[in-house]
């Protein structure tokens, strides 16, 4: 009986290291390491997706390692920090973010605004503040020790529309500011050109038989047999010769929730991502896939580069009986509209050319 409970609390034990460890993820996007030429340490840092611990937020950054996160529903907040001896929580904290819905920047009465200064974060309005609480105000639940004392903070705005998320990105005195600044300088938010991702590896070099705005018939197309009519809505995508017979991985092309998932006719597998670039709606539909492979729910949240699923195999019910391949389509507004090929080009006026947002 003792041996169990001993075993029993090891597994335990066990799972909360790795659930704490494995709580700072990698994303696809590459990780740097700088080096010092006069010393044998190393700085390194990973680019982590913050929509991994919550959907709200919706950007990445690079982050110093080793960190830990925790993320904390009840304030909506994220804190990271240095590896703890003990898990203390927030109390080693260098980065803490906090998010909030509003019209325009707070100001709060709880704390002393001992400077101010408006700036931008990449092309996202911003405010600069050195704060300190207020002697008389209770000591901040649920955040760092240091949040009560006089330190940075930065607050973001995601969009310029009228009720946004708002971004409270605060720094622990003791975390070197030169790092702070190069993490600010790092975000990448969902809805910035520069968050977009390929959604299949070495897109560049891939063919595509197909086009934006291709007009095609039975009688005249680059595909044979055809058998569409119309103008293309999107750009395919072609497999490598050796990919035929190999599992083919689709990525998010952006930051958005899942408005649809189904077999459909002239497909087979389609999802439907609806996402926001430039402070402009659009959906993303992706084309003949497995659906089987699919297993994020329609309502969830993907982030740039997030798994999608895998192309269906050629000529089978996967692909609607056509070949492999990804037919990645781009359409203005938030209405799903799932149409390969539209009668005339002032119907094509509705959708964009994914070349220009993957160049």
């Amino acid at each position: 009986m003792l041996v169990a409970v001993i075993v029993t609390a090891l597994v335990l034990f066990g799972a909360w290291v790795y659930r704490f460890r494995s709580s700072v993820p990698q994303t696809s996007n590459s990780v740097n390491s700088i080096e010092e030429s006069d010393s044998s340490t190393t700085t390194e840092t990973s680019r982590i997706d913050l929509s991994f611990y919550h959907e709200i937020f919706q950007f990445s950054a690079d982050f110093p390692e080793p960190l830990y996160a925790e993320y904390d529903s009840s304030i909506e907040s994220i804190a990271f920090s240095s590896p703890p001896s003990s898990p203390t929580k927030f109390n080693t904290a260098q980065i803490f973010i906090r998010h909030f819905e509003a019209n325009d920047f707070q100001t709060l009465s709880t704390v002393n605004i001992l400077s101010r200064e408006s700036t931008k974060v990449g092309t996202h309005e911003a405010v600069r503040y050195e704060i300190e609480k207020k002697a008389e105000v209770a000591n901040f639940a649920n955040q760092p020790i240091w949040r009560n004392q006089k330190h940075e903070v930065i607050d973001i705005r995601y969009a310029p529309s009228d009720r946004t998320s708002f971004f409270v990105i605060a720094r622990n005195p003791a975390f070197e500011k030169t790092e702070f600044d190069a993490f600010i300088a790092s975000l990448q938010f969902h809805n910035d050109r520069n968050s977009l991702r390929s959604p299949l590896d070495r897109a560049s070099e891939r063919v595509s038989k197909k086009t934006f705005g291709t007009k095609v018939s039975p009688n005249d197309s680059p595909v044979s047999p055809e058998r569409f009519s119309g103008y293309h809505t999107g750009w395919d995508f072609e497999i490598f010769p050796d990919e035929l017979n190999h599992d083919v991985t689709v990525t998010a092309f952006c930051g958005g929730k899942v408005r649809l998932k189904e077999s459909a006719s002239g497909y087979g597998g389609l999802l439907v991502q609806e996402c926001n670039i430039d402070s402009a709606p659009m959906t993303v539909v992706y084309g003949h896939l497995k659906l089987s492979s699919i297993a994020v729910k329609v309502g969830a949240y993907r982030a740039p580069g997030d798994e999608i699923g895998l192309l269906g195999d050629a000529n089978s019910a996967e692909t609607d009986g056509e070949r492999k391949h990804l037919h990645f389509g781009l359409r203005k507004g938030t209405t799903v509209n799932n149409k390969g090929y539209v009668g005339t080009q002032a119907e094509l006026s509705a959708w964009l050319d994914p070349k220009d947002y993957l160049e």
